[in-house]
């Protein structure tokens, strides 16, 4: 645990938990954001690109539809 490496991804994954606790204790939230443009527009500017540092690509884009 003392490794950076390792506690570096330690703290991304308490991070991303902690910002999916919404998709998983709301069961509107899980079925609702799926089917709005602005809202997948969200999870991959703010998920994808910014938490986890994924290029914005085409690619990116048939993944998260």
């Amino acid at each position: 645990m003392n490794d950076k490496n390792l506690q570096s991804k330690i703290d991304l994954l308490v991070s991303v938990t902690k910002d999916l606790v919404t998709l998983i204790y709301k069961s509107n939230a899980k079925t609702i954001f799926g089917s709005y443009a602005k809202e997948l527009e969200n999870v991959k500017t703010n998920f994808q690109i910014n938490k986890l540092g994924l290029e914005d690509t085409p690619e990116l884009d048939e993944k998260i539809n």
